[in-house]
């Protein structure tokens, strides 16, 4: 027996596990009998190390060239980095499964671990067991996938090994000399960290609803599963948002469009979890605040994993046409009946319970911090349906309609701003809001201050785009009104989020500095409630990312230029020099072509650029040379000088297109901040109420 054997008889030991954890909840429910919770509990640690094993006998395949394996000759070489053989392990669909699958048990057996260290709570003792079956039952889904449709451990098709011995690529043993490489668009740092963090998050997910449904099940409805669950969903939150603007930016430095977000099918599958969990984090300071919004909240977490994998099953199926969807497979209809079958169960026991999930508090004024956190919600829902359907209007319309109709940016553009201006609205009011009820003289003197403080930033922000970095000039004609107006309002209200939250701040500090000093009330504010400033922090970072979106959208310059070697080009202010090309080969992977271009400005050298083309050369049975486009970028926080090297003119010189892109590192730097801000709120800290801190 192989080492690929043993891997591949380890999914069915996994599956047999997952099978043996159910049995052993359910014989200790109907015996009441703690002892079989005990042993399920240990059933579940063990998939961890099973699937474990699975997955590094696949990864060592493709550092041994195991080439007989059809997963590992379709997406590695003997000439790739070891860095992307690792990364082999999820850059195709029956990998992927297998990658998830693993992330799945790893998490499984941390929640396990954790009902160990607390197997004395009563609440936690009574939802263990339910916790476990919707483990082992998700877990076997993608195991049961795995064996019947999209075994990573398959060997290679008679009819692929008969085609590549005619081509004399057979070595000994009829097993292929080398592999037929990984897509060229794939071969990019983005590729080891971005697919990972979709996976994580997707994933992670898991665990708010598997405490969720446990609930429902055990009739236990009280704050517990939220307590229990709240890190998990915000750890699942950030690795989501880290994936979604990494997808962005891997768009932005590799396919060469100038772009980071095109409302791609695959870009809207990881980006409608992420409208659903920000609701759900949102919704649940409610519950635990007034004890409101229980059945509501239930609804969220279940449809934040419904989107998760609905979101697989989009890049899965075949149904939408993506530069970033899996080939399309039988593996599309075994998500289906998943995605019906988790519908089915959470809206049953949803209508079951809910009797048991009315709250005796009602919202008392649309003035108050609960009544603008819902209708946050709703907004969020609203954006999520809207993109839900707009992605699949494509299919629908073919189906229904008899004529596929495809649904264009600007259409997206149309139907969401207006929604996600509501939405920068509600979360510049929240920090004036109270609970329960806000007056209209505290809510006027919460705001106006800020509003004063945000027109002039809004004013210089819109000058300084338009006017400064973009010069006043327009690729073509646009209207005020469709330009500068809503472009005006965004910037405005990102501010006006900073301005508010900066002053909510400056208040809370004031009220300790007798005490404790201005410095000292700071830290002792933030970091005996981190989960609010750490909100508060990625409300900031979600305000500068706006921005940035918005600024770099309607304010960027796009410009062709034909240029002769050691000629030049305008593009106001700059001037573009070629001075030629560089021809050179990178070992054992590609040839490459490097235009050498300086950009003055102002009679003053300002960057030094090197777009390039790359052939990679033909590896593999029937794998025609490829040729990839590498960009080259200066950088500053106003503007992004960004060239594309288009091709060689059919005569002489060469073809470039040039971006200049205002603040679009506003995108990465509100990303960043986001980030810092999560973490931060994740952090087990002390908490406790501090003056306005709560």
């Amino acid at each position: 027996m192989t080492y690929l054997d043993l891997a591949r008889h380890l999914t069915t030991v996994s599956f047999a596990l997952c099978a043996l954890t159910v049995v052993l909840v359910a014989v200790g429910l109907i015996a009441a009998d703690r002892r079989f919770i005990n042993a399920a509990r240990r059933s579940q640690m063990a998939i961890a190390f099973t699937i474990a094993g699975s997955a590094a006998g696949l990864v060592a395949g493709f550092f041994n060239g195991a080439y007989g394996v059809q997963y590992i000759y379709s997406y590695s070489e003997s000439k790739l980095s070891p860095f992307f053989k690792f990364a082999g392990l999820w850059a195709g669909l029956d990998g992927s499964i297998l990658f998830w699958a693993l992330l799945l048990a790893i998490v499984g057996a941390v929640v396990a671990f954790g009902f160990h260290r607390e197997r004395h709570h009563p609440v936690g003792r009574r939802l263990e067991p339910y916790v476990y079956i919707v483990f082992s039952c998700i877990l076997a889904f993608f195991l049961g996938v795995m064996t019947f449709e999209a075994s990573p451990f398959r060997p290679i098709s008679p009819e692929l090994k008969m085609m590549l011995g005619r081509a004399g690529l057979l070595g000994p043993g009829d097993i292929p000399a080398d592999g037929s490489g990984l897509n060229p668009l794939l071969v990019n740092y983005w590729m080891m960290i971005h697919p990972p963090n979709i996976y994580i998050a997707f994933v992670t997910y898991t665990v708010p609803f598997a405490f969720g449904i446990a609930s429902l099940l055990a009739g236990e409805h009280g704050t517990y599963w939220i307590t229990k669950t709240r890190r998990w969903t915000l750890i699942a939150w950030l690795f989501n948002t880290n994936g979604c603007v990494l997808g962005g930016l891997w768009a932005y430095e590799v396919l060469g469009w100038g772009g980071y977000w095109a409302w791609d099918p695959v870009e809207n599958a990881s980006f409608l979890p992420w409208l659903t969990g920000t609701a759900f984090l949102h919704s649940v300071m409610i519950q635990e605040r007034r004890d409101m919004l229980r059945g509501w909240n239930f609804f969220l977490v279940s449809l934040t994993f419904f989107m998760s994998i609905f979101g697989t099953y989009l890049t899965r199926s075949g149904i939408v046409s993506s530069v970033h969807a899996f080939a399309s497979g039988a593996v599309g209809d075994w998500f289906l009946g998943f995605l019906i079958a988790v519908a089915a169960v959470s809206l049953f026991l949803l209508a079951f319970r809910s009797g048991q999930l009315r709250s005796p508090h009602r919202i008392d004024s649309i003035a108050s911090r609960e009544a603008v956190f819902l209708l946050n919600n709703l907004i969020l829902i609203a954006i999520a349906a809207a993109i839900l359907v707009l992605t699949l209007y494509p299919k629908l319309s073919a189906e229904f309609l008899g004529n596929p109709m495809s649904v264009g940016v600007p259409v997206y553009n149309l139907v969401c701003t207006p929604l996600f201006i509501i939405l920068l609205l509600l979360t510049a009011l929240g920090p004036g809001m109270g609970w329960i009820r806000t007056s209209p003289k505290t809510m006027l003197r919460n705001l106006a201050l800020p509003v004063a403080l945000s027109l002039p930033l809004a004013a210089g922000t819109q000058w300084l785009s338009y006017v400064v970095i973009r010069g006043g000039a327009h690729d073509e004609p646009v209207s005020v009104l469709d330009q500068i107006y809503p472009t005006a309002i965004v910037i405005f209200l990102g501010w006006l989020i900073i301005v508010s939250l900066a002053w909510e701040v400056f208040r809370a500090v004031r009220s300790l500095a007798p005490t404790h000093g201005w410095p000292g009330g700071l830290v002792r504010l933030i970091t005996l409630n981190n989960r609010r400033y750490g909100g508060y922090i990625v409300h900031v970072g979600l305000a500068v990312l706006a921005i940035g979106i918005v600024v770099s959208s309607m304010f960027r310059i796009t410009r062709e230029v034909r240029i002769e070697a050691g000629g030049t080009a305008r593009v106001e202010p700059y001037e573009i020099k070629v001075h030629g090309v560089e021809e050179g080969d990178e070992p054992n992977a590609y040839h490459s072509l490097r235009l050498l271009v300086d950009v003055h400005r102002d009679g003053r050298k300002v960057a030094a650029l090197r777009p390039e083309k790359r052939l990679y050369p033909k590896t593999g049975y029937r794998h025609e040379p490829q040729v990839t486009t590498e960009v080259s970028i200066e950088r500053s926080l106003a503007e992004d000088f960004y060239v594309y090297f288009d091709r060689p003119a059919e005569t002489s010189g060469y073809i470039l297109t040039i971006f200049r892109n205002p603040l679009v590192n506003f995108v990465w730097l509100g990303w960043i901040t986001m980030l810092a801000g999560g973490i931060f709120a994740a952090l087990p800290l002390r908490r406790r109420r501090v003056g306005l801190a709560e």
